[in-house]
Parts: structure tokens; sequence; C-alpha cells
């Protein structure tokens, strides 16, 4: 048998997962990845995560030494079906790996992909781990949720088990309903002839946006540590809507106050306090930063968008 270390990911074909498998491939694992999705692939298995008997008859197949568990919705929606999904996923599943890894395989460490909805509505910016949670819908409870049993069976089962507190992150396989994807496909229409403007909500709105691959490279420094710990993953700047139009339409060679207009509809206010990351306890410990400059990468989202949209004619 192969010595080098096992990982699973479950949400393998999200642009997360993509990224992390990547990653991990890089550093010699044996990756197995997971979704619910028909696939065809070797390395990714169809299974329903919130389904305890297929998921462990995985878990006993592969014996991962690693689990980065990424599946769950992640555009918010109000409606029961994706609220029970996302409570499902965030803690039975959770439930079943923790006690998985207690019962069958105390050496396997776990990675919880948690979220910055976790503070909703600020009371405090930047945020970091100790920030107070003021969760404002059931995905973000549900998040709060599987974090929270992360760190109960660290503390009383003394597991190797850790959260990423994930703020934006993007690339050109975002889906094209998040904010980022809608800009960078629709620069990529205009330049296609396709479209002549690109109407937007608040343009003042800030957030923390990074690189989906920085983030794939945390995850895995999660899990090779010294100790298990949370960690905000964040670049700790700010930009605004109108900076992200501004390097898009740049990238392009456009100007963005030329196609840029306000549609009301999509107005949407702020929050009072930025939801932006403090990412300095990741940066001490794990030695980890996002490090692609954001307009390089929103760059390259254009450029894709953009030869996608030329191969679509």
């Amino acid at each position: 048998m192969s010595s080098a270390k096992r990982a699973l990911i479950t949400g393998a074909t999200g642009q997360d997962g993509w990224f992390l498998r990547q990653e991990l491939e890089k550093t010699g694992r044996l990756v197995l990845g997971t979704t619910r999705a028909e696939s065809a692939q070797d390395d990714i298995r169809t299974v329903d995560c919130t389904d305890r008997e297929s998921l462990l008859a995985v878990l006993e197949e592969f014996r991962p030494d690693e689990i980065y568990h990424l599946a769950c919705p992640s555009q918010l929606h109000d409606s029961e079906a994706f609220e029970r999904a996302v409570l499902e996923l965030s803690t039975t599943t959770v439930l079943t790996f923790l006690r998985w890894i207690e019962r069958c395989s105390p050496a396997a460490r776990l990675f919880f992909a948690g979220s910055s909805e976790i503070f909703g509505d600020p009371v405090e910016s930047p945020q970091d781990e100790n920030s107070p949670a003021n969760p404002a819908h059931p995905y973000a409870v549900a998040k709060l949720a599987g974090q929270q049993l992360i760190a109960a069976f660290r503390a009383e089962k003394s597991l190797f088990a850790c959260t990423g507190i994930l703020f934006n992150h993007e690339s050109h396989l975002r889906r094209p309903d998040f904010v980022s994807r809608r800009i960078t496909s629709g620069v990529a229409e205009i330049v296609a002839g396709r479209r002549e403007i690109l109407p937007m909500g608040n343009l003042d709105a800030c957030r923390d946006w990074s690189h989906a691959s920085d983030f794939a490279a945390g995850f895995r420094l999660c899990l090779e540590a010294d100790e298990p710990r949370d960690f905000v993953l964040a670049s700790g700047e700010k930009h605004t809507v109108k900076e992200f139009c501004e390097a898009a339409f740049s990238a392009a060679g456009l100007d963005a106050n030329k196609f840029v207009v306000m549609d009301e509809k999509r107005f949407r206010k702020d929050f009072e306090r930025p939801r932006v990351g403090n990412p300095s306890k990741a940066g001490r410990h794990l030695g980890w930063n996002a490090a692609r400059p954001f307009r390089e990468w929103v760059a390259e989202m254009v450029f894709r968008d953009v030869e996608w949209a030329k191969a679509a004619r």
C-alpha cells in the first residue's frame, strides 16, 4: 500500500474542491473526492454526504488520513430545502466524520469549511477568530453550529479538527450568480458585443475578496499544523464593488464608468461596519497569507470569461 497521505474531499467538483485537489496532488497526496452529481471519474465518487451509511462506507474503504469537508450549497436561498441541506451538511455530516475519527481512526484530521457569514452585520471590524458571532440567516446559523461541534470535539475528545472561517474567495470557476462572476462575465459579454451595459446594485458595498487558490493552500496548512485551531482565512483588505468593476473593465481595456449603471432593484444596503477578516493568526501559526494581488486575479477571471465568450460565438 502507498505510504502517501490519503485525503478525502467532499464537494470535490465545486470551486474550492477543484483548487484543493490540485493543491493536494502537488504535495503527493492520494486524493479521493465526493460529489452528489453523477461522476465518471475514478477519483471522484458519487456520494450523498447526508446519507450516513454511504459516507461511512467510503470512509471505511478509503481510510483517509485527512478529511476536507467542503460540501455545502454556497449561494443563499430562502427555501426550506436549502436550509435543511445546509443544516444537515454542517451538523449531521460533521458529526459522522467526528465520530468515525474518534472510533475508527484517531490520528485522522478533519477540516471544516466555515464561513464569515457567522458574523452577520459585524459588531466590530475587522473580524478575527474571537469576534462575536451574529448570524442573520439559517446558512450562517448552520455554519456556526458546525464550527461549534468541531470545537467541542477538539476540546473534549482531543481530536485534530479545525474550522476555516472563510471570507469571500473567487475564481473563474465561481458560478455566474455570484457578484464577482456576474461582473467578469458581464465584461466579457460587452467585449463580445452581446450586451451594452452592466446593471449593478450598491457599488459602495465592501467585501474582503481573495483568490480561491490561496485558500486551498490554507486548507492544507490547517491540517499540517502542530495543533488544531480555527483560523480566519481572508486577505485583510477591503474593496468596494465599484473597485471590482473598475479592475475588471480595466483588464479588458475599458472604462467601467461608461458601462456600469445603477439598478435600484439590485440595491442592497451594506453593513455599517465592513465585513473584513483579520488573518494574522493564520499568518503566525501557518505562515499563510492571501498572496495573489487583487487586480491580478480579477484580470485573470476576465480573461477566462472573454475566452469562453469568444468560444461561444
